[in-house]
């Protein structure tokens, strides 16, 4: 009995931090998709250790054009005869920061647009939530294809684009999560003693606000990676000779009938990196649910 008593208040001493991460840990799926999220973010640092990009990424050997996944090259070799396992990996280097950075423009200005709406409420609301609403009704590949084509085709618009696509998703959660907290007392106090709205939205309400943003953070990265790889496959995304996975795929439909492994390998890399985002985005939700806490 008292071991009982003193196993739950050691669990109770834990802080909100300390929880979230005890339960996360024991979420297999979670833990799975961080070690794979893990290996692929250091294989994009340190690509360039393992491959020169001049020699091995861009340079042609004609010799070896189309030879099958083997020992010495296990993901064969493209219609270049550069060695797919080679490009595969240095494209991480592309694919990984275009997801990351257009998450985070879409999480900024999510978290501005949806804070602002949901404290101040009446016309900002309106106005903000409608713009989302007209913004969110055209397909996000469309969106972003008109996008790139003002802002012209680079990498930094690639992900400008596909950040813009996704503002709405975070404006919506955050509205929703600031309308849950606005009417709290300890907002009730911060307003008794002075503090400007400013204040208020930063101080006190985002940083309540926090659980489901990190949580839509996760999960998003596997759509921006997704949306990131059809614009290159298009040829709007990253710019050759630099490999990016979207763009390995549309070098290899043509040849998807006698050499498949040119499409079946990046494939593989977005889906198996899709689903990591996803199953730690899926641990982070339960970790961080209230309603399943024990």
């Amino acid at each position: 009995m008292d071991t009982e008593v003193s196993i739950q208040e050691k669990y109770h001493r834990r802080s909100a931090s300390s929880e979230v991460w005890h339960r996360l840990k024991k979420n297999k799926g979670a833990v799975v998709g961080g070690i794979i999220i893990l290996l692929l973010i250091f294989l994009a640092l340190f690509a360039d250790v393992l491959y020169d990009y001049e020699t091995d990424i861009v340079a042609q050997n004609l010799e070896q054009r189309f030879i099958a996944p083997c020992w010495e090259h296990p993901f064969g070799t493209d219609n270049f005869g550069r060695d797919l396992l080679a490009r595969v990996i240095y494209g991480t280097r592309a694919s990984l920061p275009v997801g990351f950075v257009a998450v985070l423009v879409a999480l900024v200005l999510g978290l501005l647009l949806g804070a602002f709406a949901g404290y101040f409420g009446g016309v900002v609301e309106n106005v903000i939530m409608r713009a989302m609403d007209i913004f969110g009704t055209v397909p996000d590949v469309l969106m972003a294809i008109a996008l790139i084509a003002v802002m012209g085709t680079s990498t930094m618009s690639l992900m400008i684009a596909v950040g813009l696509t996704s503002v709405p998703s975070f404006a919506r959660i955050t509205r929703a999560t600031v309308l849950s907290v606005r009417g709290q007392e300890f907002i009730e106090s911060a307003r008794a003693i002075g503090l400007s709205s400013w204040d208020i939205i930063f101080q006190h309400v985002v940083p309540n606000c926090l659980s489901p943003i990190i949580v839509q953070t996760t999960l998003r990265m596997g759509s921006a990676i997704i949306s990131a790889s059809a614009l290159s496959y298009l040829g709007l995304g990253v710019t050759p000779p630099m490999p990016e996975w979207g763009s390995l795929l549309s070098a290899g439909r043509g040849l998807m009938r006698d050499y498949s492994y040119m499409t079946l390998f990046p494939g593989l890399a977005i889906m198996i990196t899709v689903i990591a985002f996803n199953l730690l985005g899926d641990g982070l939700r339960d970790a961080m649910d209230p309603k399943l806490k024990k």
